[in-house]
C-alpha cells in the first residue's frame, strides 16, 4: 500500500494499482495509512478518515465527530484503538 497526492495504491502480483475518488475515496492526497488486522486499512486524506475493507472505502469522518476533516495521522493498536490527529483544535 503506498499513499500519495494522486491517491491510494497497491501492488499486486507484479502490477500496482490506483484507488482514487471515483473509487469511493474522499480525497486523492492520502496523507496517512493504519493496517488494523481486524478492521482493514485506515486512510487519511485532506478530506476524510477512510476505511478500505471488502473492496470498498466508507467514510468515517462524519460518523467519528472528529475535529477536522484534514487527517494527518493514524495509529491502529493491537486493542483495536484507532488514534487519529487531525489539523483541528480541541478535544472530541
Amino acid at each position: 500500500w503506498i499513499g500519495t497526492g494522486g491517491g491510494l495504491a497497491y501492488l499486486k502480483d507484479g502490477k500496482f494499482t490506483a484507488l482514487r475518488e471515483s473509487d469511493g475515496l474522499t480525497n486523492t492526497v492520502v496523507n496517512c495509512l493504519a493496517w488494523s488486522g481486524r478492521d482493514g486499512l485506515w486512510v487519511g486524506t485532506n478530506k476524510g478518515l477512510n476505511l478500505w475493507q471488502n473492496n470498498r472505502f466508507t467514510d468515517f469522518a462524519a460518523k467519528a465527530e472528529l475535529s477536522d476533516r484534514l487527517i494527518r495521522s493514524l495509529l491502529a493498536t493491537g486493542d483495536g484503538t484507532l488514534w487519529i490527529g487531525t489539523n483541528g483544535q480541541g478535544v472530541m
